[in-house]
């Protein structure tokens, strides 16, 4: 069983047949096979000039530091040394 199965309650197919076992709504993906239920993001597509605007009146004080780490992502957020920190993982 995958991370998709274990989800959804069943195993990820062409798209769809997929499709045809989740339901949208809003911003929740639900299975229709064990009624789960998921939030999802809201994807939002804007110039990089207004990305950079973004980015300045949201920039925390001090300096921000990049690092390669790797390891479980998941028990990773749940530590403290990690706290406020943006993860970008490989899928």
């Amino acid at each position: 069983m995958d991370w998709f199965e274990r989800l959804t309650g069943f195993r990820e197919a062409n798209y769809t047949a997929t499709r045809a076992r989740l339901e949208v709504d809003g911003y929740r993906l639900k299975s229709l096979v064990n009624g789960k239920s998921y939030c999802t993001g809201h994807l939002e597509l804007v110039s990089l000039s207004t990305l950079r605007d973004q980015v300045r009146s949201h920039q925390p004080p001090g300096r921000l530091k990049v690092s390669p780490v790797s390891g479980d992502v998941r028990e990773m957020h749940r530590r403290a040394e990690y706290a406020g920190a943006l993860f970008q993982v490989a899928s």
